[in-house]
């Protein structure tokens, strides 16, 4: 597994996670953002707080079903955001313009002002 030194960085090229967490917390952010970045994905410290926080509420289900947003979900924009919306049933994944992960939601809704990137 990843080495850890307090929240400061991660080996192998992890993200520094500048939160206080509990060693299975961490080992948790640590799974979740190896299996979005063996999919291609990298997700910011508050994106993996936010998937983590989601399914404990039962907004989503697990992170597999972040992950199949990600990979077949429809993706907008909306004009004058640099953002992309990736979004499948109540999903919403914020990706910014660097290709980050920025946010996770669920329950979420597509906006009007919303358009779909073909």
């Amino acid at each position: 597994g990843a080495g850890y030194d307090g929240g400061k960085t991660f080996d192998q090229g992890k993200p520094a996670l500048r939160g206080h967490y509990s060693p299975t917390y961490t080992q948790k952010l640590v799974d979740t953002y190896d299996l979005l970045k063996d999919h291609g994905y990298i997700a910011s410290e508050h994106a993996l707080n936010r998937i983590m926080g989601r399914i404990n509420q039962g907004k989503i289900s697990s992170v597999d079903e972040v992950v199949d947003a990600l990979l077949t979900g429809k993706r907008y924009r909306e004009i004058g955001h640099p953002e992309t919306m990736i979004f499948k049933n109540g999903v919403l994944i914020v990706v910014a313009k660097d290709g980050v992960l920025k946010t996770v939601m669920g329950c979420a809704n597509i906006k009007p002002e919303w358009e779909e990137i073909k």
